[in-house]
């Protein structure tokens, strides 16, 4: 849930069922044959969840303007698939590094955030970035509009990569360098969290 905004926590569990229900649903009528039926999966997913966050907020004083981020994976053979709205991140590390190249780290997702889009064009470092007033200033998110855009990609998978989603509050106090020592350094996945 976002920060700031009444009931995130409601809208980030209710993000979490209607997108667990929505896959579980799709994935029993088959499997999708190729990246991009998995993207509109995906993207059939994160828009049941940004309707039911909406309108439940629609419905509710209570909770009028929640809203949450969503970074969701799904993992079929070699293959991740990924849709992504707002500040929570995807990383794709590996000990023997990405792509041939001497990378361990790799930023899958793009923030949908105010410091982001200033560090595309050249106006913020990524270190100004980390520590800017405005940081967590996101502009798409699930539950503030009735439609919305969804980021999705397909990641090929290589032995021994890890996945990490995590949220905008990790990595605002943790440094990717650090994120990474960690996951490579502890033996369970679980210890790693």
């Amino acid at each position: 849930g976002m920060g700031g905004h009444q009931a995130g926590e409601v809208a980030s569990a209710l993000a979490t069922a209607t997108v667990k229900a929505y896959l579980t649903e799709g994935l029993s009528e088959g499997v999708p044959a190729d990246d991009e039926a998995w993207h509109a999966l995906l993207r059939a997913a994160v828009a049941e969840a940004n309707r039911a966050v909406f309108e439940q907020s629609q419905q509710n004083p209570a909770q009028r303007g929640m809203g949450t981020t969503l970074t969701v994976a799904v993992i079929a053979g070699r293959r991740a698939h990924l849709a992504h709205v707002g500040d929570s991140r995807a990383y794709l590390l590996n000990p023997a590094g990405v792509s041939g190249e001497a990378v361990t780290w790799l930023q899958l997702t793009t923030d949908h955030s105010l410091v982001a889009r200033l560090v595309d064009i050249g106006q913020l470092t990524p270190e100004q970035a980390r520590v800017h007033p405005q940081r967590n200033v996101v502009y798409r998110s699930l539950g503030g509009e009735p439609t919305l855009e969804v980021d999705t990609l397909s990641q090929a998978l290589a032995p021994g990569d890890v996945l990490v989603l995590c949220s905008d509050g990790l990595v605002n106090h943790v440094e990717d360098g650090e994120l990474a020592g960690i996951v490579l350094k502890e033996a369970s996945v679980a210890k790693a969290c």
